[in-house]
């Protein structure tokens, strides 16, 4: 029984042997294969890097909800309030903020221009915290004339308004 396992076993390391010494006849054309494809592929990649990549990520679009319903108007003002529902001190500042849109919707039947308060929960649109390089919480920024500006005081209704003034430069 062994001798028969034995010669079965010689019989496929021959078979083995003869094509391996055939196949080193193919290695010139398998060497080319592998010089084919690896150009292949550097030219994919240089295609994908320089012409692809920048249509699939096209830079980010503000959402309808973002847009000033009013048009255009420079003078319109845009406040981002980014807080998450597990921080203690979003909580404590959210009727703050409540009391500071309410003064605001107010305003905007009196102005030429228009004050948004926008509230953003950055644990459901993380792509906003990220956009605009959100560290902690609670964090304002306020939006005027394509410029950002960072709010660093304790958020009250007194505060927002005073820095809303110094800003926009503007007694309202």
């Amino acid at each position: 029984m062994f001798k028969n396992i034995s010669k079965i076993l010689n019989s496929y390391l021959v078979k083995f042997k003869d094509d391996f010494v055939n196949s080193a006849k193919d290695k010139k054309k398998l060497l080319l294969l592998l010089v084919v494809v690896a150009l292949f592929l550097l030219v994919a990649l240089y295609v994908y890097k320089y012409f692809i990549k920048n249509l699939i990520n096209k830079k980010h679009q503000v959402n309808k909800e973002f847009i000033n319903k009013k048009g255009n108007n420079s003078d319109d003002v845009l406040v981002l309030y980014f807080y998450t529902q597990w921080c203690p001190y979003c909580k404590q500042s959210m009727p703050e903020i409540k009391k500071f849109e309410d003064y605001v919707n107010g305003l905007n039947a009196e102005n030429s221009y228009k004050i948004t308060v926008t509230k953003i929960d950055c644990d459901e649109n993380s792509a906003m915290a990220t956009k605009y390089k959100i560290q902690g919480y609670p964090t304002i920024k306020l939006i005027y004339k394509g410029k950002v500006y960072d709010y660093d005081a304790k958020p009250t209704k007194e505060n927002l308004i005073q820095f809303l003034e110094s800003t926009i430069k503007k007694k309202i």
